[in-house]
Formats: structure tokens, sequence, C-alpha cells
């Protein structure tokens, strides 16, 4: 999870999505080739295993996009 959020708010090796945001309409899916690349079905392994529901990943997800500008020196979402 960490992974797919640092990617998606901007810290990850390959690019973040286009229309990044930390309140997507769905889970962006991550290339298939890349440093930091997360296949969606380990993605989907992860929410389950950590009992993530929708509102704890919105959470998270938002605290990344808070964080990652201060940590990677204005990058990010």
């Amino acid at each position: 999870m960490a992974e797919q959020l640092c990617w998606e708010a901007g810290a990850g090796v390959l690019e973040p999505p286009p229309d990044a945001t930390p309140a997507p309409a769905a889970m962006p899916e991550q290339p298939l080739d890349g440093l930091d690349a997360t296949w969606p079905s380990a993605v989907v392994e992860a929410l389950a295993i950590l009992r993530l529901d929708d509102g704890a990943l919105a959470a998270l997800r938002q605290q990344a996009f808070d964080l990652i500008p201060s940590l990677v020196g204005g990058a990010g979402g």
C-alpha cells in the first residue's frame, strides 16, 4: 500500500497518474512495469490483509498527499 500511495501522490519512480487526486473515483492502477510498480492483485490483497475499508483508505491517501510534498521538495499532487 505504501508504494501505491507514494506513486499516486508523486513520490514514486514512475510518474503519478495524470489525474492524481487524494479522492479518486477509483484506485488508479499502476503500469505493470517500472521499479516501484505494484501489481493490482497485490494492492487488493494488501487492502484485505490490512482490513482497510474505503474510509480508511481515503484517510491514508489524504495523509500521503499532505505529507509527501514536504518530503520530496514540492513534488506530488
